[in-house]
C-alpha cells in the first residue's frame, strides 16, 4: 500500500475530492491483490489482472482502468516507474447509456413510508438531482432564498438549483453518512418491498422530468451539474406518448 498512500497524499494536495480519492485507493488496492505492489508489477501481471475483470460490466472495467492509469501517470512523473504498465490496455466499449428513472409510485411510496433518512435522500435525488455523495453532505442551510446550493458537487464544483418545496422543507435526520450509506440504505429499503431500484434512479427521474417539462437539454445539463451534455442525454428518458404522437402526425 506504500505508493498508493503516497499517491493519495498527492491527490489530496492537488485538490481531488476525498470521495474520489477513496474510490481510487480502494480500486488500486483491489488491483494489488492480483499484481502485488503496483510499482513492481510486470506487464504480464497487469495483463492477467485486466483479463480477470471481464466478469465486470464494461463501464466498471473502464472505471477500474481509469483509476490505474491515474496512478500510473503520477508514478511515472514521480520517477517511481519507468513507463506506464497499462499503456497497451484498451478500454472496453460501453453500450449507450439507457435512462432508468425511478417510477413515480416508488417515489411517492418512499415519501409516505420510508424511514426519515431514506425519505430525505429520495427527495433530494428526485427533486434536486443530488448524487449519493451530495445527499450525504447535504445540510438544511444549503437552501437559501428559494435556491439550493450544492457546494461540492462532482469534480469539486459548486452549483445552484431552484429548491423544490419538498427539498426546502427537509431537515437533516442523520448524523454522518457516506455515499455508499445513501446508496445501500436506499436500495435495501426498496428491495425489502420487492422493488428493484436504486438511489441514482431518483436522479435519473429528476433529469427526465426536467427535460419533459422544458425540452431544453442544455438547461438540464446545468441543473444536473454535468460537464458533458452527452452525459446528460444518458439520464433523460424519452417520452413514448410524445414519440407516438409525433409519428402519428407524419
Amino acid at each position: 500500500m506504500g505508493t498508493i498512500t503516497e499517491y493519495a497524499t498527492q491527490a489530496a494536495i492537488d485538490g481531488l475530492r476525498p470521495a474520489t480519492i477513496g474510490w481510487r485507493t480502494r480500486a488500486l488496492a483491489r488491483i494489488e491483490q492480483h499484481t502485488g505492489p503496483l510499482e513492481h508489477a510486470t506487464d504480464e501481471q497487469i495483463a492477467a489482472w485486466w483479463a480477470s475483470t471481464v466478469r465486470l460490466k464494461p463501464g466498471s472495467r473502464r472505471t477500474e482502468l481509469c483509476h490505474l492509469r491515474a496512478w500510473a501517470r503520477w508514478a511515472e512523473d514521480a520517477g517511481i516507474i519507468d513507463r506506464d504498465p497499462c499503456r497497451r490496455l484498451k478500454p472496453p466499449r460501453c453500450p449507450r447509456a439507457v435512462p432508468k428513472p425511478m417510477s413515480e409510485w416508488a417515489i411517492q411510496l418512499a415519501i409516505a413510508e420510508a424511514v426519515p433518512r431514506v425519505r430525505a435522500w429520495v427527495i433530494l435525488g428526485a427533486y434536486a438531482g443530488l448524487r449519493a455523495a451530495e445527499c450525504a453532505a447535504w445540510e438544511p442551510d444549503h437552501v437559501q432564498d428559494g435556491q439550493l446550493i450544492i457546494p461540492e458537487g462532482k469534480g469539486g464544483t459548486e452549483r445552484v438549483v431552484p429548491a423544490h418545496a419538498l427539498v426546502a422543507s427537509l431537515e437533516r435526520c442523520w448524523e454522518t453518512a457516506a455515499s455508499h450509506n445513501v446508496s445501500h440504505s436506499t436500495r435495501h429499503w426498496f428491495l425489502r418491498r420487492g422493488i428493484r431500484t436504486h438511489h441514482h434512479a431518483a436522479r435519473h427521474r429528476y433529469g427526465t422530468r426536467l427535460y419533459q417539462a422544458t425540452g431544453d437539454l442544455r438547461l438540464v445539463q446545468e441543473l444536473m451539474g454535468h460537464a458533458n451534455i452527452q452525459t446528460t442525454a444518458g439520464y433523460v428518458a424519452w417520452n413514448r406518448d410524445a414519440a407516438r404522437a409525433a409519428v402519428d402526425g407524419l
